[in-house]
């Protein structure tokens, strides 16, 4: 038997090629595939199936009982219940699979490829499973060593038909009662079936088969012996007919009626065996089914002059006399009427010279592996509807094919089953069939996780793998001479064999699975030496590392893009990969570049050049379904953006989308087809550079929540198509262009491109008619011209004579013209929006924004707008907007001194007004719910602020460093200080909260939590030098005691269990901490940074050490433990023995233990009689 490896060996390959190509020859050569190829049975209660099949349990062991395994027929089933090996092979008595359960249930049984699994008995395989009603796949069964089929088949009541016609029984030893009670069988078929080695058996084999009409065989090879018993052996087959019209009798019904009906010789058998004839004027050969027929005689089957019958036929005794020179294999309709599941491996291998193959279409094969191998001039076939296996080789080095097409019953294709069909340009599948698929010819298994082959003659020079294919198939590209650049998908998990052997002009093989997958160096074999490997730079060295990718000579790299699905979000995020981002992993959490941790369902790793128009929805619209939102980090920079969110019907909005760089975009049609909830803000998608667009058909279509389109930087001079572009937005009423970039002189068709847009209203006032919805419309609505557009885009004006910038919605004026109160000196306007940043930082003093801006400009983003415009006095008609976020809006504005806030505005963005000085005085609106962090951080100048009632939230660092705030009062509604928010502030004397506030309170001016377990800040402003901490405080917050000027002493009570980060920070004049805490509370970095080396910790006494051993130690150099004044002798009193004790010291008399600290009551250093008096006076006024 030939492989398509042995190929290889006649054109003399490469020597490593042919060691490996060895090894799988003598692999599969040998009597199993491996030592761990096992036998099972498996049944599936779930659709009441029973599936014989082999598998390796070297993987993962044998399939658990409740999971899912894939069958050889690939076939995903749930195991209820298995059975392996020696069960299958070798069982005695009843199998272990016939149950009373399994009898009644299983309606349908699949003999899949056992391998070279052979059973020894096939006794009571399927007794009595009275509802089974086919059974699949009969030629996969190897028969050859079975010696017992005893109750085979028998009680299959509902069984109409059994291909048995490739049975091989020459060692079956017993027959009876096989076919019992088949009730349902009209034909058997058993023209293979030799009895030579049944002894005695074949009692009861037809009984009760009532509807059986006729039962074939070949009397060449149906043997009967006196001796065998055969009582019964047709008792009840009343429809049974012989092949000479005997009709059954009652009272013949055992082995006398056993054989091939005759005149003068009854039986209740027919003649009927597989025959090959030779055509004697043409190179041609016939098959049929029947009686021999007569050589040199025409038949119904033809005239031949050679023919070959039963075991001949079979085992292709005609090959060797034939097939070189046959070109036309024909089959007769006797054959295909009849032989079903016949074994054709190998059959027309090697004929070299055939070219026809008639009524194949109409047969129903068994096995094919090889069946057509090495029929180099075959040009078509048409395979059968009924065909189910597809085997290896099957079509091998069929060189001439063009054109394949997969029949609806295929529901297996073997290994190289098209090895070397280098015409075939395009493979097509039926669209009835459930296994397989075809896309641009590319044949894949019906859930296209796997790439079966690619076309060898499909021209195309660039083919990008879909993203969702996890396996391709060995042989899949092999010998493909157009193909110059490959794209794997980060899906893909395996590669077969010589996947991409010999792919000559393969120059480049772009990889986006971020992991390396497992592979042999032969899959690139005689393709690594010459292309190029593109791999994500953050996996360069796994690839550079990992067998089989390490053979490529050249390595390059490319910055990967990431799409990750978050389902528990419902969110799909966007982001870049270089830079060390980290790989996202499905299962896994994620940190995005903006540090967001994103729980990864699943990822799309893709990069600019995977979708180059390739009119093929990308692979996350898998999520179409379920995604709510889209978030957009850095910068995404992709050629096309064909249906990129296209029905996403439960989208609301996209984050981000400024990161979405469209400068290279060429085709965007469809990208927002069907968001029926989505809405955009006016700045969405004013970020979009469309000057490359040649495709914007149906980009909005079916957008029904949409009101507004501003459009203001769409350049669209280069854009052919506009169909359906904004069809059915039933809600909209305005769209916004900018009339010098919006250009329709390109555009050949805009068909139905309004269509539906009943509520949209032009700018002069045309409202929507539904006989004008093409092109004709697609343009500024004016007087002379109607249309449904209206001119409108935001601009920035720069006039440098009076230092203005002023922002805009309308026409923009040109440079040179007068513009309110100054004369234009530059206009940034449509993708260029933001060129004035840069351009006026360190010259603009005032800035306006129009009533115009303000009436269509609503939610936009600020981001750092304003950064450092150093000179910035004044702020007009901000007041009046409606804003987005406004991180670092008016940063380092360090000449700002007053501003006016929108009342519409919710959040007071991250640094909005950090750095800025002068900033004296600022009233925040009713509506503010969130104070964000350092906000207001160095505003040195800010004396007072009012916190509305509305504000919920003041996060860290708001208003670090406000060094000349003298009070704060926190309102009701706070339930949320953020650490450090009021760091710094020096004039801070006391905190003011709200009485029915029930998150914070204060005590003395103090801040703390309602319940006053934790102390949350220390104004820096309190006169006090001493502060002692309120018993039951637990925490001490971060930064709650810095730029304390005033205090020198702090005292922590007992109670205290943790200090948080840089809690005592910056406190200059701290010389003492005392704390009673006998066991050291947690405490976090830098809490008592090196300030404080000086100072000292006063500890409980007999609690010095444990203090030194702990953290508490690093911040302290001088750890002291507490005593009580006056208590000389240190026995926890002060009494009149104290003075003794002092006494004796100064008279220099030792007399026990003397603590000299406590001695030294008035602290004068020294100790003398003014102790004693000072004693005295203590005990006295006791």
């Amino acid at each position: 038997m030939k492989h398509p490896l042995s190929m290889l060996f006649k054109t003399a390959m490469r020597q490593r090629l042919l060691t490996l190509a060895a090894c799988i020859m003598l692999g599969s050569m040998s009597s199993r595939a491996s030592e761990t190829d096992v036998a099972i049975v498996a049944w599936d209660e779930t659709t009441a199936t029973l599936y014989f099949d082999h598998y390796d349990s070297s993987y993962e062991g044998l399939p658990a009982v409740g999971s899912t395994w894939t069958t050889s027929q690939n076939e995903t089933i749930t195991v209820s219940q298995i059975w392996s090996d020696v069960e299958v092979l070798n069982h005695s008595g009843t199998p272990g699979w016939v149950t009373e359960d399994i009898q009644n249930a299983c309606t349908k049984v699949v003999i899949g490829n056992m391998g070279e699994d052979t059973p020894k008995s096939c006794n009571k395989w399927f007794y009595h499973f009275s509802n089974l009603t086919s059974i699949e796949g009969l030629w996969n069964l190897n028969t050859g060593q079975v010696k017992d089929m005893d109750y085979m088949f028998s009680g299959c009541s509902q069984l109409t038909s059994l291909d048995l016609i490739g049975f091989d029984t020459e060692n079956v030893l017993s027959m009876q009662y096989m076919f019992s009670d088949c009730s349902s069988l009209t034909k058997l078929y058993l023209s293979t079936f030799n009895t030579s080695s049944v002894f005695a058996h074949y009692e009861g084999m037809f009984s009760g088969c009532t509807k059986l009409k006729t039962i074939y065989v070949d009397e060449n090879l149906w043997v009967k012996r006196n001796e065998n018993i055969a009582n019964n052996m047709f008792e009840g087959c009343t429809s049974l007919v012989g092949g000479n019209r005997t009709a059954y009798d009652s009272a013949n019904t055992g082995l006398s009626y056993a054989h091939v009906d005759k005149p003068g010789d009854p039986g209740y058998l027919t003649a009927g065996t597989v025959f090959a004839g030779r055509d004697k004027y043409r190179q041609e050969l016939t098959f049929g089914f029947g009686d021999v027929p007569k050589l040199e005689t025409w038949t119904d089957d033809g005239y031949f002059y050679q023919v070959w019958y039963g075991k001949e036929a079979l085992n292709r005794s005609w090959a060797d006399d034939v097939g070189e020179r046959c070109t036309k294999v024909q089959f007769a309709g006797s054959f295909y009427d009849n032989v079903k599941g016949l074994n054709m491996n190998n059959w027309f291998e090697g004929f070299s010279n055939l070219q026809t193959v008639e009524n194949f279409v109409y047969v129903t094969p068994g096995n094919t592996d090889h069946m057509f191998y090495n029929c180099g001039k075959l040009t078509s076939i048409n395979m059968s509807s009924t065909l189910k296996q597809i085997g290896d080789d099957m079509f091998g080095n069929c060189t001439s094919l063009s054109r394949l097409f997969i029949p609806k019953g295929v529901t297996s294709i073997g290994s190289s089953a098209f090895y070397q069909c280098i015409s075939v340009a395009v493979f097509e599948v039926s669209n009835d069939n459930t296994r397989f698929c075809a896309e641009d010819g590319v044949l894949f298994t019906a859930d296209k996780t796997e790439l079966v082959a690619y076309p060898n003659a499909k021209a195309d020079e660039k083919y990008a793998v879909p993203n969702g294919v996890k396996t391709i198939r060995s042989f899949a590209f092999f010998k493909n001479k157009y193909l110059t650049s490959v794209i794997l998908p980060n899906s893909l998990s395996r590669l077969g064999d010589l996947a991409f052997g010999d792919c000559a002009a393969l120059t480049s093989v772009k990889v986006n699975m971020t992991t390396p997958p497992s592979i042999q160096s032969i899959v690139f074999d005689g393709t690594a030496n010459h292309a190029t490997l593109y791999v994500p730079s953050p996996s360069y060295d796994a690839y550079k590392a990992e067998s089989g990718w390490k053979d490529f000579s050249n390595f390059s790299t490319f910055i990967p893009y990431y799409t990750i699905w978050a389902a528990d979000a419902k969110t799909l995020y966007f982001d870049s990969g270089d830079d060390g981002v980290e790989v996202p992993v499905v299962g896994r959490t994620w940190k995005t570049k903006m540090g967001r941790k994103v729980n990864v369902t699943n990822v799309w790793v893709w990069s600019s050049d995977d979708v180059d128009n390739s009119k093929k929805a990308p692979g996350w619209s898998e999520v179409k379904n379920e995604c709510e939102k889209v978030v957009f980090y850095y910068n995404i920079e992709p050629k096309s953006c064909y249906g990129w969110f296209a029905n996403f019907k439960k989208l609301k909005g996209i984050e981000n989308i400024l990161f979405l760089k469209t400068q290279n975009v060429t085709d965007m049609s469809y990208m927002f087809s069907g968001c029926s909830e989505l809405t955009f803000r006016i700045e969405d998608l004013m970020s979009f550079n469309t000057m490359k667009v040649t495709d914007m058909s149906a980009m909005f279509s079916g957008c029904t929540k949409l009101t507004e389109l501003h459009l203001g930087t769409f350049d669209t001079r280069k854009v052919r198509s506009m169909d359906n572009m904004f069809s059915n937005c039933t809600n909209l009423k305005a769209i916004y262009v900018d009339e010098n970039l919006w250009n329709t002189q390109q555009v050949t068709t805009g068909d139905k491109m309004f269509a539906g847009c009943t509520s949209l209203v032009g700018g002069n006032g045309t409202a929507y008619d539904i006989a004008n919805t093409g092109l004709g419309y697609a343009c500024v609505d004016k007087s002379d011209e109607p249309g449904y557009l209206t001119a409108g885009t935001r601009f920035v004006v720069w006039c440098s004579d009076n230092a203005t910038l002023t922002f805009d919605f309308g026409t923009a004026p040109t440079e040179g013209n007068r513009y309110g109160e100054g004369t234009v000196t530059q206009v940034w306007k449509g993708s260029a929006f933001y060129g004035w940043i840069d351009a006026v930082r360190f010259t603009c003093t005032r800035v306006v924004f129009t009533s115009a801006y303000a009436e269509h400009i609503k939610g936009l983003d600020m981001d750092n707008w304003f950064l450092s415009f150093e000179k910035l006095t004044q702020v007009q008609g901000f007041e009046n907007l409606e804003v987005g976020r406004t991180y670092g809006m008016f940063s380092g504005c360090e000449s700002l001194t007053s501003i006016t806030l929108p009342a519409t505005m919710a959040v007071i963005s991250k640094d909005m007004f950090y750095g800025c000085s002068s900033l004296s005085s600022i009233n925040i609106p009713e509506g503010v719910t969130t104070i964000g962090e350092s906000a207001f951080a160095w505003c040195l100048s800010l004396a007072s602020i009012n916190i509305p009632k509305g504000v919920t939230t003041i996060e860290n660092g708001t208003f670090d460093n406000c060094r000349s705030l003298i009070s704060i009062v926190l309102p009701a509604g706070i339930t949320s200080v953020g650490g450090g928010a009021f760091y710094g502030c020096t004039s801070l004397s006391a905190f003011k909260v709200n009485k029915n506030n029930t998150h914070f309170t204060a005590v003395n001016g103090v801040l703390f939590t309602a319940d006053k377990k934790t102390l949350l800040a220390y104004p820096a402003g309190k006169k006090n030098t001493e502060y002692t901490i309120p018993d039951g405080t637990q925490f001490i917050g971060k930064y709650a005691f810095n730029n304390c000027e005033n205090l020198t002493s702090v005292i922590l009570p007992g109670s205290i269990r943790r200090v948080y980060d840089n809690a005592f920070v910056a406190n200059w004049l701290l010389a003492s901490v005392k704390i009673y805490a006998t066991r050291p509370p947690s405490i976090g970095d830098n809490d008592f940074s090196h300030y404080y080396s000086d100072i000292v910790l006063y500890v409980p006494r007999g609690c010095k050490e444990v203090y030194e051993a702990s953290n508490w130690n690093h911040c302290f150099n001088n750890i002291e433990e507490l005593y009580t004044p006056g208590d000389a002798n240190d026995d926890g009193e002060v009494d009149a023995q104290d003075i003794v004790a002092i006494t004796n010291y100064i008279a220099g008399v030792a007399n026990g233990s003397f603590y000299e600290d406590a001695a030294d009551i008035n602290g004068d250093g020294e100790i003398n009689i003014a102790d004693i008096v000072a004693i005295a006076k203590l005990i006295l006024s006791e």
